[in-house]
Formats: C-alpha cells, sequence, structure tokens
C-alpha cells in the first residue's frame, strides 16, 4: 500500500510525500526500489539512524528522494526538477532535504 501526496509543484520544481509499508525489506533493497529509472549520481545510507539519501538524473531530470525507515514503513520525500533549472533549484532541495525528519 502506497500512499502518495504530491506536496507542491511550483513551476517546474515537483515534490512528493508518500510512504509505504517495506513488509522487512532491508534498507538497500528500498533504496533499489526507490530510485528504479535513476541514474545514480549520489547515495548515502544510514542504517545507525534508518535513513538513506539518493539522487540522480531521470532524463532531463535532476531527482533526490530522502526516505526514513521505521517499524516495517518508509516515509519518503521526493523532488525533482529540471537540469537547466538546476541553478536556481538546487539550493532550496538542499534545505528542504536537510530539514526532512521522521520522528
Amino acid at each position: 500500500c502506497i500512499l502518495w501526496r504530491k506536496l507542491v509543484q511550483q513551476d517546474a520544481c515537483r515534490t512528493y510525500s508518500y510512504g509505504y509499508m517495506v513488509m522487512g525489506q532491508k534498507m538497500e533493497d528500498v533504496l533499489i526500489e526507490l530510485s528504479h529509472g535513476l541514474d545514480v549520481t549520489y547515495r548515502r545510507i544510514n542504517d545507525e539512524k534508518g535513513w538513506f539519501v539518493v539522487s540522480g538524473f531521470a532524463g532531463e531530470d535532476i531527482v533526490y528522494i530522502k526516505c526514513f525507515l521505521r517499524n516495517d514503513a518508509a516515509c519518503i520525500v521526493r523532488m525533482s526538477y529540471p537540469k537547466h533549472k538546476a541553478e536556481f533549484y538546487a539550493p532550496q532541495v538542499e534545505k528542504v532535504m536537510q530539514s526532512f525528519r521522521f520522528n
């Protein structure tokens, strides 16, 4: 069961927040599933704190994903924007990703 919520689409930047049941999946498996279709350029897993980030390209878009895993549930934020808008959106997306927490 996946619960999607499109938070905002401003100009060309799209932000989604969603969650789903991972039912015992390992963090690496969830990362692979969520990054399917991306040409991954960066990934970091923090098993101790139960989160990962992954970013890369999907066609002409830059995509950032941050995921927290707790008790068989995943809480995710995904942001994307066109490559040609990177100078404008990259600093904003970085702030959102750094502030995204799962309490």
